[in-house]
């Protein structure tokens, strides 16, 4: 396992993965599961996804705050959306003042269908 592995457990995603003539990637995601539930943004998310000159992929989306990586696509992937989820979570729910940008993103998030995966029905 990588040292830079931080998500845990499993996630999929049903989206749109393109390459560029740039050398960057990206992928356009409808839908995501992680963490036991379904996330549904009512925007795509866009990740950028990079290869790093120090060996690593790299993958953001600065609309919801995302930069995370790792030393391949599944580890890059899966710490991104597990940062989504984070953002999300902090966001959505937080009682706290917020800044200009963090309340536009929080209003972003209010707009996703979010509910938890009955593991009887998968």
């Amino acid at each position: 396992m990588s040292d830079m592995k931080l998500y845990e457990g499993y996630y999929s995603y049903e989206g749109a993965f393109k390459q560029h003539k740039d050398g960057t990637s990206s992928l356009t995601v409808r839908s995501f599961t992680y963490g036991g539930k379904y996330y549904h943004p009512k925007a795509t998310i866009n990740f950028i996804i990079r290869d790093e000159p120090e060996g690593w992929i790299s993958i953001r989306d600065d609309s919801i705050g995302v930069l995370e990586g790792g030393k391949d696509l599944e580890e890059a992937l899966g710490n991104a959306f597990m940062m989504t989820v984070a953002q999300y979570e902090d966001l959505a729910f937080t009682d706290e003042k917020l800044t200009k940008d963090a309340q536009k993103t929080r209003e972003r998030f209010l707009a996703w269908e979010v509910h938890a995966i009955d593991s009887k029905a998968q």
